[in-house]
C-alpha cells in the first residue's frame, strides 16, 4: 500500500511540474506490475481451490506455469499429498508410478533425508498412518498444503 501511495504521489508531482511523459511512463509501468500481481494472485487462488478439491490435474497445470516452475519444494509437497491419497485409496500401482515419475526427481527438495525413504516404505503398508502416523487424512492433508498459499 505504501508503494502504491508513493507511486501516486510521484505521478501527481510529475503532472504538477509538467512532466506528462514521465507521469504516463510511471503509470504504465505501475499498471503492468499491478496486472502481473493480480494474475499471480489469481493463480494462487486457483491452486488453493484445486488442492482443496483434490483436482490434481488442475494443480499440475497451475504448477507447471512459469511462475511456479522454480518452486521444487512446493511441487514435492503437492505430489507427496497426492501420493498419500493414492496409498490411502489402495491404488498402489498409481502411487508407484507417481513416486518414480514425479517424486524421485524432486527427492533433494524433500523436507528431510528420510522423507523420500518413508514414501517408499509406504508402498508396503496397508494405510498411510502405518508409515506416517502424523498424517491426519485426506481433507486435513489438503488443508495443510493449501495453508502454504495464504
Amino acid at each position: 500500500q505504501i508503494k502504491q501511495d508513493l507511486v501516486r504521489m510521484i505521478m501527481q508531482w510529475c503532472e504538477d511540474e509538467g512532466y506528462y511523459a514521465s507521469m504516463l511512463t510511471i503509470q504504465d509501468e505501475a499498471d503492468v506490475k499491478l496486472a502481473h500481481r493480480a494474475q499471480a494472485d489469481s493463480l494462487v487462488v486457483r491452486l488453493r481451490k484445486s488442492i482443496l478439491d483434490g483436482d490434481w490435474a488442475e494443480v499440475e497445470r497451475v504448477c507447471t506455469r512459469q511462475s511456479f516452475k522454480n518452486y521444487k519444494a512446493l511441487l514435492f509437497a503437492v505430489y507427496r499429498q497426492q501420493y498419500f491419497e493414492l496409498i490411502a485409496g489402495q491404488e498402489y500401482q498409481k502411487a508407484f508410478t507417481l513416486l518414480n515419475k514425479r517424486l524421485k526427481p524432486l527427492e533433494p527438495y524433500a523436507r528431510s533425508l528420510a522423507d523420500f525413504k518413508d514414501l517408499c516404505y509406504l508402498l508396503t503398508c496397508k494405510s498411510v498412518q502405518d508409515g506416517v502416523p502424523s498424517w491426519e487424512g485426506t481433507r486435513r492433508g489438503r488443508e495443510q498444503l493449501a495453508e502454504h498459499f495464504r
